[in-house]
């Protein structure tokens, strides 16, 4: 089990009725004993993804629980120990060649969607 986590912004909002044009993006899974492992279709390190998330927009888990950019760095920075997605792909003879990588600061990222 783990728990998935999405930033949105609202990027207009109708003047005549309210609906809000939203975007919803993917950040990352954490699970029981693994690192934080980030979505890497949008973003591919952890400074892009900084330069993103503490700047607008809300962070919320995936059961609607707000988070601050500072308490979900907290999170991940507490799972840097944990096992590793990409080398336990590799140990599970997956062929994971450019699905899986590691950023120059030592996150790991994903392509593709997952859950």
């Amino acid at each position: 089990m783990g728990t998935n986590y999405y930033w949105s912004k609202v990027l207009n909002t109708c003047p005549t009725c309210g609906n809000k044009d939203t975007i919803k993006i993917h950040i990352g899974k954490s699970s029981a004993g693994w690192k934080f492992l980030f979505n890497g279709d949008d973003y591919k390190s952890w400074n892009e993804w900084d330069s993103v998330l503490d700047s607008s927009g809300e962070i919320t888990d995936e059961y609607g629980e707000v988070w601050t950019w500072d308490d979900l760095v907290l999170k991940i920075e507490d799972k840097c120990d944990g096992i590793s997605s990409k080398d336990e792909a590799k140990v599970s003879g997956i062929d994971n060649s450019g699905d899986y990588w590691t950023d120059p600061l030592g996150y790991e990222f994903a392509k593709g969607e997952w859950c």
